[in-house]
């Protein structure tokens, strides 16, 4: 780690012969660089103070570790006026902390995660409004999350047929919460999940 006591800024001052600011034999560009020699000198200290924040930022960052998941939906089953869990394949890209089963999601490792869910349904005669809800599990059952929702009026008829709710999240989890998510339609007629379009994303930032 840089400390302004082991921070100078020697190498950048200028190194060649130095010409007195009275010389008239001084040229212009060796001025500059004098002047330039001693702002260096006198604002040693603040300059080596911001080098030392930036580097310190520099390595926090680095200790910061990201989970990235990406699962495609697979259910395609009816949520005409009833409601299901959205199910996800096998995450790809993935690299860990975070288990898919199912429609069941389990953190390994505390920490935040951004969580992204889509999804995308279609109706073959009337239009649905829809609504995807997420739930969480700290070890007593899964419960609603009030502001875990969001919905849309996602068709109207058999010419506009397809539509879809995004609902974005940030939370803190424990190791062993789980969430869940599960989509709804409020339907005239009929409405079905699409599993082309809904997705499930999670970014992790980790201590």
């Amino acid at each position: 780690m840089m400390s302004t006591e082991s921070c100078n800024v020697e190498p950048f001052r200028y190194q060649s012969v130095p010409q007195p600011l009275a010389d008239t034999g001084a040229t212009s560009n060796q001025i500059n660089e004098q002047q330039l020699e001693a702002w260096l000198i006198r604002n040693n200290e603040a300059i080596c103070t911001d080098l030392t924040s930036i580097v310190a930022r520099l390595v926090a960052l680095e200790t910061v570790k990201a989970t990235r998941l990406f699962a495609a939906g697979t259910d395609v089953g009816s949520i005409e006026n009833l409601t299901r869990n959205l199910t996800w394949a096998t995450p790809s890209p993935f690299n860990g902390d975070v288990t898919v089963s199912g429609a069941n999601i389990t953190f390994d490792t505390a920490g935040d995660y951004q969580i992204d869910v889509v999804a995308r349904a279609i109706t073959t005669n009337n239009r649905f409004q829809l609504i995807v809800q997420g739930q969480l599990d700290t070890g007593s059952g899964y419960a609603d999350v009030t502001p875990w929702i969001a919905d849309n009026y996602a068709a109207r008829d058999s010419s506009f047929d397809t539509g879809c709710v995004v609902l974005p999240l940030l939370i803190s989890a424990n190791v062993g919460d789980r969430v869940r998510f599960n989509a709804t339609a409020n339907a005239v007629g009929n409405a079905v999940l699409l599993a082309a379009g809904t997705s499930l994303r999670i970014v992790g930032f980790l201590p």
